[in-house]
């Protein structure tokens, strides 16, 4: 009966747990977060230059 008694966790025990746990989850939306802003970022730098392409090419067949 003691071993059982000494492997049951605690309030305490939870407690921590569960403030552990809300803390990783915190960091990883905040990793997230960065990632997907980085990450749109990128995008609007590729369509920029996409378009910019576009119209420079548009640009050199319309005057021929």
């Amino acid at each position: 009966m003691e071993e059982a008694i000494k492997t049951l966790a605690t309030k305490y025990d939870t407690a921590n747990g569960i403030a552990s746990i809300k803390d990783d989850l915190a960091k990883f939306k905040s990793d997230l977060s960065k990632q997907i802003d980085n990450s749109i970022r990128w995008m609007f730098v590729f369509w920029l230059g996409q378009v910019g392409t576009t119209l420079a090419i548009m640009l050199l067949f319309l005057k021929k």
